[in-house]
């Protein structure tokens, strides 16, 4: 199957073109202007311990469920609902880490 579409393909049908090359236009702008999510990081227990109890990281339980969170719990680590309750007033500089079993 073939995935590009030529505007060729719909002759006479001025309307269709148009409107193609206006979502290729808004799609390729668009995509531009959307940021890029990094690639999460493994991190060695060890380095993350140390980075939460220097409070350089945050540590984020990444169940949904408060029960399971309740069951995992890590020292200092926050439930996800938490964490979403304060991600505006989040420190953005320091690092998040989300564990799970």
């Amino acid at each position: 199957m073939q995935a590009v579409i030529k505007l060729t393909d719909w002759k006479g049908d001025k309307m269709k073109r148009v409107r193609w090359c206006f979502f290729l236009l808004f799609f390729n702008v668009a995509c531009i202007f959307i940021p890029r999510a990094e690639a999460a990081e493994l991190i060695a227990v060890e380095d993350a311990h140390e980075k939460v109890m220097t409070a350089q990281a945050l540590l984020v339980c990444a169940y949904d469920s408060n029960e399971a969170f309740n069951k995992m719990r890590l020292q200092n680590a926050m439930a996800l609902s938490e964490f979403k309750e304060k991600l505006a007033s989040v420190d953005l500089s320091k690092m998040i880490i989300f564990y799970c079993a």
